[in-house]
């Protein structure tokens, strides 16, 4: 009977150590989500904050190259004024 007794005590501490490391083991993956929840959450405003700023930058890339076309415009205005007058002076 004894021996049955110490058979039983050893497979109780053994189970009980296997317990142990799973709930250790849980909680070493319950912390590991939380890291990468947090890192996700970290990465997906990053995006968000990059994703503004080439908004912002399109933006004043569409104003610039509105106001470089007026500029243009403008140019070949003058380029044919000056044709006209040097047609007209050249007469």
């Amino acid at each position: 009977m004894k021996k049955l007794y110490g058979v039983l005590a050893v497979l109780l501490v053994l189970f009980s150590g296997y317990i142990f490391l799973s709930y250790q083991n849980i909680n070493e993956l319950k912390e590991t989500e939380t890291k990468l929840v947090q890192e996700t959450q970290t990465l997906k405003d990053e995006l968000a904050s990059k994703e503004q700023e080439a908004t912002q930058k399109d933006a004043e890339i569409a104003s610039l190259t509105e106001e470089k076309k007026g500029i243009v415009e403008a140019c070949e205005v003058w380029s044919q004024r000056t044709e006209k007058l040097q047609a007209l002076l050249s007469n």
